[in-house]
């Protein structure tokens, strides 16, 4: 009687009832159906957002730092490191985000994000980030002595990885750089420096921020491009490789591994007539039809080497 009422299957009576059988049934129906309902909704939130549910979520994230390798590590969720983030996701590129906050908000559509709860100045956290595979660290931390002191301790553990630091003023960005980072940034002179070229040459700018921008609907984009050692692109310049006439795409620079440019004041040779060389970018601009046919033109020539 009690799960032909709970059920609200209504089958029939199991004999016949009489008046405060009746009133009995009623208080049942009300008090037992709102009691099921409360246990049921306990078990799937306990599921679905109880520690079932965390303990899956880390499983799944243990799983993802494991397979890592080459991978960025963000550590501390700022301002820029969240934008870093985005980007990252947006690009669909795993990486791992450090922070001692265990109930960050991520953006939506963060699935390339794998995190681990911690201090980042703890060597067994950074350890358990497999700092000794990673291909960069981001150091934005809330103040410049955190950053400092996570640069040293980075660098010491592995001493080929690069490091990105965020800081406040050109006095904190020597120390980094003789700490051992590889590239400073200081967001206010960014933004200073933006706003004034805004003002002196708004039309360069408004220029820049749409080749460089996200937007899918933008005419034109600014990708770079990988020469491996498997490409038979290499020794070739440009004018032989005839790239250009082949995408429609426009060749700004040719830089090497570190992104220095491999044209300096001192040479006298045009871009065109430059040799390419193993672990060479070619930052190129063009629609993105234009830039698809490089990408698949630079593969096609990977391949066209393995042949050989």
């Amino acid at each position: 009687m009690t799960i032909i009422t709970l059920t609200t299957v209504g089958f029939t009576e199991v004999r016949p009832l009489s008046e405060s059988g009746r009133i009995f049934a009623i208080i049942f129906i009300i008090l037992g159906i709102g009691s099921a309902g409360f246990s049921l909704t306990t078990l799937f939130g306990y599921i679905f957002e109880g520690p079932m549910m965390q303990s899956i979520k880390e499983r799944k994230m243990e799983l993802l730092r494991r397979k890592l390798k080459d991978h960025h590590i963000l550590c501390g969720y700022t301002a820029i490191s969240r934008e870093v983030l985005i980007e990252l996701n947006r690009q669909k590129i795993h990486h791992l985000l450090i922070d001692k906050n265990p109930a960050i908000s991520l953006p939506p559509n963060s699935k390339y994000t794998a995190i681990i709860t911690g201090d980042v100045h703890d060597e067994e956290i950074l350890k358990h980030a497999r700092i000794e595979h990673a291909q960069s660290l981001i150091a934005s931390l809330n103040d410049d002595t955190s950053n400092l002191f996570l640069v040293v301790t980075a660098r010491q553990m592995n001493p080929i990885i690069k490091i990105i630091s965020e800081a406040s003023d050109e006095a904190t960005a020597k120390k980094l750089t003789r700490a051992g980072a590889d590239i400073i940034v200081t967001p206010y002179q960014i933004a200073d420096r933006k706003i004034a070229a805004s003002l002196l040459k708004p039309r360069l700018i408004n220029f820049l921020d749409i080749i460089s921008g996200d937007d899918e609907d933008s005419s034109l984009k600014i990708k770079d491009y990988h020469i491996s050692k498997h490409s038979a692109l290499l020794g070739k310049s440009l004018r032989e490789t005839n790239i250009g006439q082949t995408t429609g795409a426009v060749i700004l620079s040719i830089v090497d591994k570190n992104g220095n440019s491999r044209i300096t004041q001192t040479e006298r040779i045009s871009l065109a007539s430059l040799p390419l060389k193993e672990d060479d970018y070619l930052i190129a601009m063009g629609s993105s039809e234009q830039l698809q046919k490089l990408e698949e033109f630079i593969h096609a020539q990977e391949k066209f080497f393995k042949l050989r």
